[in-house]
């Protein structure tokens, strides 16, 4: 029922431990800017 969707997670997974091992510096630069992201968010949701 499910079963697409866990494919597409699990790709998106493997991606995403692709590109942490191939490229770190892309890989933290990317999680710093969506936690940016994110935290800009949570600041306007409370002004």
């Amino acid at each position: 029922m499910f079963t697409d969707t866990i494919n597409k997670c699990a790709a998106n997974a493997a991606r995403i431990a692709r590109l942490s091992s191939n490229n770190p510096l892309g890989f933290w630069i990317s999680s710093a800017m969506a936690g940016a992201y994110v935290g800009l968010g949570i600041i306007l949701i409370f002004t």
